[in-house]
């Protein structure tokens, strides 16, 4: 039997400085080369083991797609339908005005903004995350 395992790319930024860190699950691409999917064959497919060693938000949104923020601690998912593409202008990231209207633009740490819209534009927000055929 021959599996083969793919997640979505994830978006990294970190806002607040560094207070926040947002994962946002992407396709294209899909991502069938990994260190989390080798460590997910390698340990029989048990979620537990492969994510160890990642920040637990950055784990949920390759396992079930989306978006997640984290603290460090805590981490907060959404399952947002849409796009992401990069921006001009936007207002500082902030936990709280994403969960109130995650469509709109925002800026991160490293000054770049990305623009969360229900337009066909930029990459796809994934929602699926991991995904397996068996064969």
């Amino acid at each position: 039997m021959v599996i083969i395992a793919s997640i979505p790319y994830v978006i990294k930024k970190t806002a607040r400085d560094k207070e926040f860190h947002v994962y946002i699950a992407v396709i294209p691409p899909v991502v069938v080369e990994d260190e989390f999917l080798t460590k997910l064959k390698v340990n029989d497919f048990k979620l537990e083991e492969a994510c160890g060693g990642y920040d637990k938000a950055l784990c949920y949104v390759k396992c079930f797609g989306g978006v997640a923020i984290s603290n460090g601690k805590n981490f907060i998912h959404f399952s947002i339908e849409g796009y992401v593409h990069e921006g001009d202008k936007g207002e500082l990231f902030s936990p709280y005005s994403f969960e109130k209207d995650p469509y709109t633009c925002y800026m991160f740490d490293d000054k770049s903004i990305l623009c969360f819209t229900r337009e066909k534009k930029g990459k796809m927000i994934d929602n699926i995350g991991l995904r397996l055929i068996i064969g």
